[in-house]
């Protein structure tokens, strides 16, 4: 077989693979992540397969599978050199319908499969790398499910990939053609460019003295449930109308400090305030509690034109590790506070290129050991819970295949424990909460008690 390209996997690529093989090798399914879409209008299953083959062949980057060469272990994901073959395949294979428009249950049918939060037996030495899951339903009404390994991209990428598939089916031309807003998928970008090889250590080791605020406390975690039956994802939804929206926002405006991320700010504090009436109920003795605001790399520096025309694949996140010690948890607004300003001196410092560099350093060790660095407590403790929240691309995914995008949201499963995601993204006017959580680590009851406390405090002032 003649030489392909290899597109090789960024720092935070790299963390992410590390963590869905050391998911993999617990027996869990890895870090699948997805987004829903609901519609209205019926899309024809044979234009979605056309849609998809001629997106792989745009990017055939999606055909790839993982490697990692032979010595240094750096990885990659190796192109195939059969790509109009490969694509027409995997419009098959990565591509599921069902016809549910005659079936009287279909609420329950949609419900169980939408309630999965993750896949078994994805193996990323094996393209393709994206599956897609249509459902058509009675009413001219469908629900289309896109998954894909979170190593490939992130959820601004899921979304261009999402509008890509009207934009090639339509007669877009090839990867040597791109929209605005797109370049390259082998054409990464890279946050520390402008630094030498000297400048990127001196921020890596910057960047390893920073951000230890939660070594002074005692971090505990919720127990798990005890094991019992195979280890499952699942989900739960919720979504708010654009007055409930508003409502929420003018209650964030009461309780956050004014600044940039206001919302962001606010909703991370009421999960914060959640977890905190979990533990407490639970007896669990915690000296603080860490979550994560992932952000864009280069958010310290608006200005910046890094991502004026981004990749489609690539994961380019960041994030301060935030640390709300147990003694402020009862009070919202001094949370709000505790949130602000360490996002605010996160951002002073630069900490998003600071955590860069730490990445592209733990991007250096050989992949097969590459799990060690989850091992290494780097100052950072151990999480509360996951948070993330995300908006809309530009121009944002409103119509697939003749049908219009009324709803889309999405998650992916976080590591075990804390075993709890949160997360937030908005459409429109409107906002949704997508929270996956691993059986039978985190029971049912649990997982929904956490998503009421979540709703309770971004809807009253408590």
């Amino acid at each position: 077989m003649s030489r392909v390209a290899r597109v090789r996997l960024n720092p935070c690529d790299y963390l992410f693979w590390g963590q869905h093989r050391m998911n993999a090798r617990k027996g869990e399914a890895g870090n699948i992540a997805f987004m829903l879409l609901d519609l209205e209008g019926d899309i024809s299953p044979e234009w979605l397969q056309a849609a998809l083959c001629a997106t792989v062949q745009a990017h055939p980057v999606l055909l790839a599978r993982f490697g990692a060469t032979l010595f240094l272990g750096r990885p990659f994901w190796q192109m195939r050199s059969d790509i109009a073959t490969a694509a027409d395949s995997a419009s098959q294979s990565a591509l599921l319908v069902e016809d549910w428009r005659a079936a009287d249950d279909w609420p329950s049918r949609l419900e169980a499969v939408s309630s999965v939060g993750n896949v078994s037996g994805w193996d990323l030495r094996r393209g393709p790398l994206v599956r897609l899951e249509l459902y058509r339903l009675p009413q001219n009404r469908s629900r289309l499910i896109f998954r894909w390994p979170h190593p490939l991209m992130d959820a601004e990428g899921a979304q261009w990939f999402l509008n890509e598939l009207t934009r090639c089916a339509d007669g877009g031309d090839s990867a040597n053609a791109l929209p605005p807003g797109l370049r390259s998928d082998q054409d990464a970008i890279d946050p520390l460019g402008s630094f030498s090889s000297l400048g990127r250590w001196k921020l890596f080791k910057k960047g390893t003295s920073y951000q230890r605020s939660a070594s002074k406390f005692r971090i505990r975690q919720m127990p798990p449930n005890p094991a019992r039956g195979p280890t499952d994802h699942r989900v739960i939804h919720r979504n708010w109308t654009a007055e409930q929206t508003r409502e929420m926002q003018a209650i964030a405006k009461q309780l956050s400090p004014v600044g940039p991320r206001l919302y962001a700010r606010h909703l991370a504090a009421c999960v914060v305030r959640a977890i905190h009436l979990l533990y407490s109920e639970r007896g669990v003795d915690t000296g603080a509690y860490l979550i994560t605001l992932p952000i864009r790399v280069g958010a310290s520096d608006p200005a910046n034109s890094l991502f004026a025309r981004r990749p489609m694949i690539g994961n380019y996140l960041v994030s301060p590790l935030l640390c709300i010690a147990r003694e402020h948890a009862d009070d919202q607004k001094a949370v709000g506070k505790a949130i602000h300003a360490q996002l605010t001196d996160y951002l002073a410092r630069r900490g998003d290129l600071l955590q860069w560099a730490m990445m592209w350093a733990a991007s250096l060790i050989h992949a097969w050991a590459y799990e060690l660095i989850f091992s290494l407590p780097f100052g950072g403790g151990r999480f509360s819970t996951g948070f993330s929240i995300y908006g809309e691309i530009d121009p944002p995914v409103r119509k697939i295949g003749g049908a219009t995008v009324v709803n889309l949201w999405g998650g992916g499963p976080n590591v075990n424990p804390p075993a709890l995601n949160p997360v937030f993204s908005r459409f429109g006017d409107r906002l949704n909460l997508t929270m996956t959580y691993t059986r039978p680590a985190v029971s049912d009851e649990t997982a929904e008690e956490f998503v009421l406390l979540i709703e309770r405090h971004m809807f009253f002032d408590a």
